[in-house]
């Protein structure tokens, strides 16, 4: 049902500040989506799911309140950790749930700039444009425009998707910078009240979603980072 990876040992190189608090010799435990019925009516028909869960001290799931009070109570030892593509693919999903919304919305007006910026141009909120990649151009509306511009102007016309383009650049940016507990709650509590803050209730979902699941995302992170480094040896 479940897959168990080997132990991992402590990545000793690692510099005690960076360090999640991880011990050696301890197991993770993945739960797939497609276990999750299982395991819900293991759970009712009051299996015992003990040893589904020994030796287990990380369990890597997805968002599901169901499944996450199952392992609180049979695994109550356990770190329970989102893992940043997890989250990353639900910030993803909700910005294009948004301009697909705004597109429907113009959908009657398709020779507006309103339209136009959305239907052609609203994967600009999923890249990064950094310096390394710059200057960048496109044709927009007959003229040559720089990227960044254009972005702006999204930006401009709907207020909403800055502050879902910082919520994303803000995880990221969390996800690739060394791990420090308190430092990232604070990022965490800022995205949170930054996307709490938006007008629009087709986003609702997110923030509650980020601040429902804040400690095991930032668990989430810290296994990554830990796992990413002993890769790397």
């Amino acid at each position: 049902m479940y897959f168990i990876d080997e132990d991992r040992e402590l990545l000793k190189k690692t510099p005690d500040k960076c360090r999640p608090s991880f011990s050696s010799g301890e197991n993770a435990l993945y739960i797939p989506l497609d276990c999750y019925a299982d395991l819900l009516k293991k759970y009712l028909l009051k299996t015992d799911l003990k040893k589904d869960f020994e030796n287990t001290r990380y369990i890597i799931m997805h968002f599901d309140e169901s499944v996450r009070d199952v392992c609180h109570k049979t695994a109550p030892h356990a770190i329970i950790c989102v893992l940043p593509y997890t989250v990353d693919n639900f910030i993803i999903s909700s910005i294009v749930k948004y301009c697909r919304f705004l597109e429907e919305k113009y959908s009657d007006q398709p020779d507006s700039e309103q339209y136009l910026l959305i239907h052609e141009h609203w994967k600009l909120l999923l890249s990064r444009l950094n310096g390394q990649n710059l200057p960048r151009w496109t044709t927009y509306r007959g003229e040559i425009v720089n990227l960044l511009w254009l972005r702006s102007r999204i930006f401009e016309f709907y207020p909403v998707t800055e502050q879902l383009y910082y919520a994303k650049s803000t995880f990221e940016s969390l996800c690739r910078e060394p791990y420090f507990r308190t430092s990232a709650e604070y990022c965490m509590e800022d995205m949170i009240n930054t996307l709490f803050n938006c007008t629009s209730h087709d986003i609702s979902e997110l923030p509650l979603t980020m601040e429902n699941w804040e400690d095991e995302i930032l668990n989430g992170i810290a296994f990554q980072q830990f796992e990413d480094g002993y890769n790397r040896l």
